[in-house]
């Protein structure tokens, strides 16, 4: 997959159950070519997670810090937390995001995995090797049935925690450690609720 392949808007919004923002899980190709395509004091209840594909832009936290995005850079969306993003209008912007119910955010955070200190992150990521991965989530959820939803969140799951994995850490290791932890607790459950403080623990002593 390339650039050029990319859509305007291709994106698909699922929800497992009834509460938008317990259970959304969606995702998407966005190409923001204009200044209107910004978005100002904007906040959600849910998690969203973006990798800057291509362009450039401007974060700007809810104390009016302001943080460049660039193309490989990690932004998040955290639960109602208002933030801005502004978008460099000359159209080149490309992301592709993520959204997650709260619930799998606060399980994530629990865990170490999600860090809602630095809301933008360069990352180690090469974006070719990950837009086909992005696309077939994608694909997936379009032509997903309900009961199939669980499924696909654990693979969103399982992307989210491979881009946070490829953040620039100054404690490499001991990150390495909890996103292995992490996919291993996914890949063994049979659905998607998991005991938060057994997770906690088991990161507690190093499990």
């Amino acid at each position: 997959m390339n650039f050029e392949a990319i859509k305007e808007n291709d994106v698909v919004y699922r929800c497992i159950g009834d509460d938008f923002d317990q259970g959304i899980l969606s995702c998407g190709f966005m190409r923001k070519r204009t200044a209107e395509r910004s978005q100002y004091d904007f906040r959600i209840g849910y998690y969203s997670c973006l990798l800057v594909l291509q362009g450039n832009g401007r974060f700007i936290s809810k104390e009016g810090t302001v943080i460049t995005m660039q193309a490989g850079d990690l932004v998040q969306r955290l639960p109602d937390r208002m933030h801005s993003t502004e978008i460099e209008p000359n159209g080149e912007w490309i992301e592709f995001y993520i959204s997650i119910g709260y619930p799998v955010y606060h399980y994530l955070k629990t865990l170490g995995i999600i860090n809602s200190d630095q809301e933008v992150q360069p990352t180690r990521r090469h974006t070719n090797d990950i837009l086909n991965e992005f696309a077939a989530l994608l694909n997936s959820l379009k032509a997903a049935v309900d009961e199939r939803l669980p499924y696909l969140l654990m693979k969103a799951q399982e992307l989210i925690i491979r881009l946070h994995g490829s953040v620039h850490h100054t404690q490499r290791e001991h990150n390495d450690h909890k996103i292995s932890k992490a996919c291993q607790l996914i890949g063994g459950a049979n659905d998607i609720h998991y005991d938060i403080k057994e997770a906690a623990a088991s990161r507690k002593y190093g499990l």
